[in-house]
């Protein structure tokens, strides 16, 4: 895990801690770089032009039941 500077959708900057694979592997989720899963776009990497996707297990804004 990497921490990275990412700018979320209402403009503001922030530090996210990634998957060392990404921005390489952007498709997939930036914590823990699966793929398949339903992604959630969460930021904008402020320094790599690359999406962060977050899947359920680590997106901390997940909805739960």
């Amino acid at each position: 895990m990497t921490f990275h500077a990412v700018r979320f959708p209402d403009g503001a900057l922030g530090v996210l801690d990634l998957s060392d694979e990404w921005p390489r592997a952007a498709h997939g989720c930036a914590g823990c770089a699966r793929t398949g899963a339903s992604l959630r776009h969460v930021a904008q990497g402020a320094a790599v032009d690359a999406a962060v996707l977050l899947c359920g297990d680590c997106d901390p804004l997940r909805p739960t039941n």
